[in-house]
């Protein structure tokens, strides 16, 4: 249920968020059924439901966001007053294999210790780097 969402969102020291946005709403994969659980939630609802660790980051990582940008800053602000003390938002069409590569690269440098920033610029640069048949890894960073 969006209960039980909300409630695994509270303790994480990281909430990665997967889903369809549109107008200010999260589309979440799966509808719950019943009353209040339509697998969607807005920002209003994120606002007064949800409170994150301290030091919590989010990941919104939604496809399609291009037309609806401004739906991913509402979002991210919505996670901001929740308590996140970062928001990491894709703000383009995301393709989900090579969504789910930068990802797993950006959580593999997180491990070893990397920055958030730091972590996302080495992963991108990994995936570009093999996308023209280049093999930075071993300069750039040994978490691969």
């Amino acid at each position: 249920t969006k209960d039980s969402v909300i409630e695994q969102m509270k303790g994480a020291e990281w909430v990665h968020v997967a889903a369809h946005v549109e107008e200010n709403m999260l589309l979440l994969a799966v509808d719950f059924g019943g009353e209040g659980n339509d697998g969607v939630m807005g920002c209003d609802e994120l606002v007064s439901r949800l409170r994150l660790a301290p030091g919590c980051t989010v990941v919104l990582s939604a496809c399609n966001v291009s037309s609806s940008g401004a739906s991913m800053f509402e979002l991210s602000r919505a996670f901001v007053a929740c308590g996140a003390s970062a928001v990491l938002i894709s703000m383009w069409s995301l393709v989900d294999e090579s969504t789910c590569a930068l990802m797993r690269r950006v959580y593999r440098n997180l491990k070893v210790g990397k920055h958030l920033a730091e972590a996302l610029r080495i992963a991108m640069l990994q995936l570009a780097g093999r996308q023209f048949g280049e093999e930075i890894d071993a300069w750039d960073n040994p978490a691969t």
